[in-house]
């Protein structure tokens, strides 16, 4: 597995510009961070963002193409891989990249979400080669032995193996995982890149996992608040056919309430709650099924930022009983347009919300009721302070989570790490 260290390729005709890695330019939280840091970037120096999956027709944006013409040595290496249990370490697409002229000339590579069966660790010393190397981490894979969020497990502290979990995202069929785990932490060390956290939360776990790592920074997410921004709601829920006589939760989740890192389950248990409640009703987006009772509002999955945001600002309460999560975009979409969120007090999420300020933290997320009490809680209080409390809600997304904060947080670290140290 250590094939990667010893490819010859052509050799660089470095230039300055910044190649952006991620496995979708769409689809995802990470997909969007890096999509939009690329849009950010773009008029500023050259830009390439290389994806497995391209949906947009952005020009710097490129598909990463299979090595062999007729893709029949990929498919049987990526067999072998999944049978094996090699979770990404058997991927020759990103040999592309090494002849590619746009990644040669780029000075500077930024890694975002590499698992997705398109990209092997084993390859990262030869496309780091000669490079200034930074990794955003959307969630822990880079620290465990195959899964993206370790769901309370903490074997990854000590090496993995005998992994519980292994039909846990992104699953493998058979348990390599101490193996992975050390393989993955050899190429880590190196390329030694520089890690970016959107929280403190995971940068304190990537700290534990890499000891005396000083080049660790945080540069929280951020929305484009143009777009996810306050509207009038009795005219949204008209133009959406949405109830405008009832109380309106909503939810948003990839695979909706089917999610099970999300907190589907405890959606659904709420839906059966809600024929009970006072004159209450919940949007569920991502949802391809029917409505559960007639409370229940299911929409399919929203692809434009604008209908997402549309929705937003029709409901009077978000609830997210997230299980795994680092600093989500959901929330904070959700906030800037003035809807506070009744959420999970896991992951980055208690440095989104204060409760009680902006929204609302769940101790006992698993729990329908206890979802419930704050919505009920919110309800009862005085009309001025649900206005405080949206409006702050909204205050926070705009003085410490806007899009351009964070795309001048990145330029700023790419100045930084392209100055010669003395």
């Amino acid at each position: 597995m250590v094939w990667a260290r010893g490819l010859r390729f052509r050799k660089a005709r470095m230039g300055r510009g910044i190649a952006i890695i991620n496995s979708h330019d769409r689809t995802g939280g990470a997909a969007k961070i890096a999509f939009a840091l690329a849009s950010g970037m773009a008029g500023k120096e050259p830009v390439s963002l290389f994806v497995k999956i391209r949906n947009t027709s952005e020009p710097w944006v490129f598909r990463l193409p299979p090595v062999s013409k007729d893709g029949r040595a990929d498919y049987y290496l990526n067999r072998a891989e999944k049978e094996g249990g090699w979770l990404d370490l058997v991927r020759l697409e990103p040999l592309s990249l090494l002849d590619d002229a746009d990644f040669q000339r780029s000075d500077m590579v930024h890694l975002h979400n590499l698992h997705g069966e398109y990209l092997s660790y084993a390859t990262l010393p030869a496309l780091a080669k000669g490079k200034t190397v930074v990794w955003t981490l959307h969630d822990e894979h880079i620290f465990t032995g195959h899964c993206g969020f370790t769901l309370g497990c903490e074997k990854w502290r000590s090496g993995c193996g005998n992994c519980p979990h292994l039909d846990t995202y992104p699953a493998v069929a058979v348990d390599r995982t101490a193996e992975l785990l050390a393989l993955k932490k050899g190429y880590f060390e190196e390329v030694d890149p520089h890690l970016v956290c959107p929280s403190h939360w995971l940068a304190e776990r990537a700290r534990t996992a890499f000891p005396g790592k000083k080049n660790i920074s945080v540069i929280p997410n951020g929305i484009n608040t143009q777009i996810f921004r306050p509207m009038d709601k009795a005219a949204v829920r008209k133009d959406l056919g949405l109830p405008s006589d009832k109380f309106l939760l909503l939810y948003a989740a990839e695979m909706g309430t089917d999610n099970p890192f999300k907190g589907g389950e405890t959606i659904r248990q709420l839906c059966g709650q809600l024929p009970s409640m006072d004159n209450m009703a919940i949007v569920t987006i991502g949802d391809k099924g029917t409505p559960m009772n007639a409370c229940h509002f299911p929409i399919p999955p929203i692809a434009e930022e604008e209908d997402m945001a549309r929705l937003y600002a029709a409901a009077d309460l978000m609830v997210y009983p997230t299980k795994a999560d680092n600093l989500p975009l959901v929330v904070l979409e959700a906030m800037a347009c003035r809807l506070p969120v009744v959420a999970s007090a896991i992951g980055g999420i208690p440095e989104i919300i204060s409760d009680g300020e902006n929204g609302f933290l769940i101790a006992q997320y698993t729990i329908s009721t206890e979802f419930l009490n704050k919505v009920e809680a919110f309800r009862s209080l005085p009309l001025a302070q649900q206005e405080t409390m949206r409006q702050a809600a909204v205050d926070t997304v705009r003085n410490n989570f806007s899009l351009e904060q964070m795309v001048q947080a990145y330029e700023a670290l790419y100045l930084e790490l392209r100055t010669p140290k003395h």
